[in-house]
């Protein structure tokens, strides 16, 4: 990971937790939550393997459902380029 996307990294990611995500997310107990970014989450859809970002209102629960493939380091590089 570049050194620009690995400190930006550092500032955003959490202990992993499981967040809930009330229309596919119940099977698994909810997904993944690795990083919060003022109202958004990055989180680890173990369904279709791989990472998102959604919007959230509450900590811990997932507003909207996403089914992207996208590495973590993608993830990374979109918002970084969006801002």
């Amino acid at each position: 990971m570049p050194t620009k996307l690995l400190s930006f990294w550092q500032l955003i990611k959490i202990i992993p937790e499981k967040w809930q995500e009330e229309n596919y997310g119940q099977a698994g107990g909810g997904f993944w939550a690795v990083a919060i970014l003022d109202t958004q989450v990055i989180w680890y859809n173990d369904i279709e393997d791989g990472f998102n970002i959604s919007p959230y209102k509450t900590p811990g629960t997932i507003a909207k459902y996403y089914c992207d493939q996208y590495s973590l380091t993608e993830i990374l590089f979109q918002i970084l380029n969006s801002k």
